[in-house]
Formats: structure tokens, C-alpha cells, sequence
């Protein structure tokens, strides 16, 4: 019976080391108008989405260098910049995903689900 426990614990321990590192940080736009040039920065990298259509959305795996938010930087149909830091807070080794919805040039919505470690 001990060997059983063993081995179960041993794939508990295995299976959440196995899980991807980082978080998935997911770019909708909610807006009228196409974002531009969509980077996701993290303190010490910045992670390129692309353009993103209206009704659109795109995900990319950000992991920080150290403590971080989110900024999300793109330009707008006439080629204003525009850079919107999320309210949130992770560090390198977290995991989980944020989602962030963009609707004429601010963050309308926020869904957060980033977590220490694996679990």
C-alpha cells in the first residue's frame, strides 16, 4: 500500500512540474476599430500579439524577469500610440491567465486568474 501512495504522490509532484510556465495573457478587442501593433510588456520583455480585428482576440505567454504588471501598447487606426497599464500584479514562476478586454483606447474589462505555482 505504501508503494501505491508513493507512486501516486510521485505523478501528483511530476504532473505539476510538467505544467507550462508563465501566463497567458489573452488581448480582446471589444472595440469598433482595429489595434494596431499589439505588444504585451512585462518587466524586462515585451511579447508581440499582432493586429487584432474588431471581435478579436490574441494570446501570447508572458513570464517577467521579476515583480510585473501588464502594458498593453498599440496604435489606433490614425497612428496614435497608446499604452494601457492593467491593474494586476505577478511575478517569474507564476502561472494562470488574464484576459483584458480594449474598447476605444481603455481597458473595459479585466478577468484575472494568474496564481502562484502550479496549483
Amino acid at each position: 500500500m505504501s508503494r501505491f501512495l508513493v507512486v501516486i504522490a510521485l505523478s501528483v509532484l511530476l504532473a505539476g512540474c510538467s505544467q507550462q510556465s508563465g501566463v497567458t495573457a489573452t488581448v480582446k478587442n471589444t472595440g469598433s476599430s482595429t489595434l494596431d501593433g499589439v505588444v504585451v510588456i512585462v518587466t524586462g520583455k515585451t511579447y508581440s500579439a499582432g493586429n487584432i480585428q474588431p471581435g478579436q482576440s490574441a494570446s501570447v505567454v508572458v513570464n517577467p524577469q521579476s515583480e510585473s504588471r501588464l502594458v498593453i501598447e498599440y496604435s489606433d487606426p490614425t497612428g496614435n500610440q497608446h499604452s494601457l497599464p492593467v491593474d494586476c500584479y505577478f511575478e517569474s514562476g507564476y502561472r494562470g491567465s488574464i484576459t483584458v478586454e480594449v474598447s476605444g483606447n481603455q481597458i473595459a474589462k479585466v478577468d484575472n486568474h494568474i496564481r502562484i505555482g502550479p496549483y
